[in-house]
């Protein structure tokens, strides 16, 4: 039976486009020059049209809540990775923890602060209490204003205060939330991490972890002292009379607590029936602060660091962004650093987190805990970043990322295909020319689809 007009036409356009042999000059048409350099002009014109459509859509949408949730299960994930690496056992991720984060961070949104004692005087102990959570021990970090969870990681990891909670032995169990708001009127992100050891893990007969640093016994009070941020809470036993929530997540009791302060670590504590043996905290958080400024054009930051701290301190330093600052006693209980960092005030703020002081006291104690910002400033993403944002976590809602990937794999196989074609059908006759400008392609495709 004779072949078909049409079949042997379209063998020999694919024999020609395709196949390298004489007739062609064992050059497929397909890897001409004038056909690679049109298909890279038209990757990179889509490459450009996308980048433009994604830093075009409303800050809102990198907010939404089904991003933050993604956002708050790959910190959880770091997190545990950080604590592995680290030969420490991964958190559990956990309700009451979830809920009780969730509203840490839904009232700094509300009541426009960000600190871990708000503005009613609600600390850690609260929020925990509020969602329920019967907890010996548990910690806090907080971060406002970031683009992605690594960067958020990367800013606690270079915070003595908030690693030192990361890579805490004693946590079993984590939860985060993140709130989408506003603050100082830019859209933000609002971050709490809460980490706990339930109080049904141990031994109602023995005594709680012991940290080699200051123990303070608080007794159960219907309002407690100011724990700050990294503080470790242990329950006694009998819980207290009930004490209404200001939000309906679960209802719950105050209970007498026994705060553990960690290694090299302080935590503010009002308690007037402290002893000799149990040392009042020597820093003032209320009144201490870190200012920033721009200058050299932008280029960097100068700061201005004031801390009030009760007693003499043989060494005093203050860590901002992974930059450790010396502070000098000025007069009775104060301590200053002027300091230019060599960055621009974007770089301090892109994840913002409070700074920490560290305290060596007379009597050889060891203090650490946060220090506020006195204004911190909301950095907007750069285009960079809403693009890498977009086509990572808004691909599932805006079909066009997939599709346009899809379209550079599918380029992307079929020139792998064409240029082993050419190679190894006729080993022989090569056109050095064509391969390098077919890798060319090739690699650039490689490139549309990782970025």
């Amino acid at each position: 039976m004779p072949i078909p007009t049409w079949r042997r036409k379209l063998k020999r356009t694919l024999k020609k486009y395709f196949i390298p042999h004489r007739a062609n000059h064992y050059h497929p048409h397909v890897l001409h020059t004038k056909h690679a350099i049109a298909s890279s002009i038209f990757f990179i014109v889509l490459k450009v049209l996308v980048f433009l459509f994604a830093i075009s859509i409303p800050a809102q949408a990198f907010l939404a809540p089904d991003v933050l949730l993604q956002q708050g299960r790959e910190l959880i994930a770091l997190t545990n990775q950080m604590r592995q690496e680290n030969g420490l056992a991964a958190l559990k991720d956990v309700t009451p923890l979830e809920h009780s984060s969730y509203a840490r961070a839904t009232d700094m949104d509300t009541r426009q602060y960000f600190s871990h004692t708000g503005p009613n005087g609600h600390t850690l102990e609260y929020f925990l209490n509020l969602a329920g959570y019967d907890y010996s021990e548990a910690g806090e970090n907080l971060a406002m204003g970031f683009s992605n969870a690594p960067d958020v990681m990367q800013a606690w990891m270079k915070s003595p205060t908030h690693e030192a909670n990361l890579a805490n032995s004693v946590y079993q169990e984590i939860g985060i939330g993140l709130v989408e708001g506003t603050y100082q009127g830019q859209p933000t992100v609002f971050v709490a991490e809460h980490f706990g050891l339930p109080f049904h893990n141990m031994d109602a007969s023995s005594t709680p972890p012991t940290i080699p640093h200051h123990t303070l016994h608080i007794p159960a009070a219907p309002t407690y002292p100011n724990p700050s941020v990294h503080q470790q809470i242990a329950l006694s036993t009998p819980p207290a009379p009930s004490v209404p929530p200001l939000a309906p997540i679960h209802p719950f009791q105050s209970k007498p607590v026994l705060m553990e302060r960690i290694t090299s670590s302080i935590f503010p504590v009002q308690n007037p029936i402290a002893t000799a043996q149990q040392p009042l905290d020597p820093y003032d958080a209320s009144r201490s602060f870190v200012s920033w400024q721009d200058v050299n054009s932008g280029n960097s930051t100068k700061l201005e660091i004031q801390a009030v701290v009760h007693g003499t301190a043989t060494q005093a330093s203050a860590s901002v962004n992974g930059y450790t600052i010396p502070l000098h006693r000025v007069a009775d209980s104060l301590y200053q650093a002027s300091w230019t960092v060599p960055e621009p005030s974007d770089n301090l703020f892109r994840v913002i987190i409070a700074p920490s002081i560290n305290l060596t006291m007379e009597d050889g104690s060891s203090w650490q805990d946060s220090i506020p910002w006195q204004s911190p400033k909301i950095v907007s993403p750069t285009p960079v970043e809403r693009y890498f944002a977009a086509n990572r976590w808004l691909s599932g809602s805006i079909p066009i990322f997939s599709i346009v990937r899809g379209l550079y794999l599918a380029a992307l196989i079929f020139f792998s295909i064409a240029l082993a074609l050419n190679i190894f059908i006729e080993i022989r006759k090569q056109h050095p020319h064509v391969i390098m400008q077919t890798g060319a392609l090739i690699a650039l495709l490689i490139l549309c689809v990782k970025f």
